[in-house]
């Protein structure tokens, strides 16, 4: 099954679609589409992690060090919609507490 999160980023008015799908093996493959050019660098650097890397703390996370090689400013809320979507396609988060029942996409509000 494929995990999808739309951000709205209201610090800066930019959005991202987040797209997680765990494939036969124990990567997920990660697409990152989205009108923020440091996103669009983090979505060329960061194409799959392997599920036992998603466990890793902030300093060893494959997300956020790509996050940080790609110059994404540590406010940005992209980055926890990637390991959101992560971890939903590993099973670490129940996919039906979080999934909007009528697009059947994830999603992260932030007020």
């Amino acid at each position: 099954m494929v995990t999808k999160v739309s951000v709205d980023i209201p610090i800066c008015g930019k959005k991202a679609m987040v797209t997680a799908e765990k494939d036969s093996s124990s990567k997920i493959d990660i697409t990152i589409q989205s009108d923020c050019e440091y996103i669009r660098r983090l979505a060329e650097n960061l194409k799959e992690i392997d599920i036992k890397d998603a466990y890793m703390s902030f300093g060893e996370n494959p997300i956020f060090i790509s996050a940080k090689n790609s110059n994404v400013t540590v406010t940005c809320l992209v980055t926890c919609a990637v390991a959101n979507a992560v971890w939903v396609e590993a099973g670490l988060i129940s996919r039906s507490l979080t999934q909007d029942e009528k697009t059947r996409e994830l999603k992260l509000k932030f007020l």
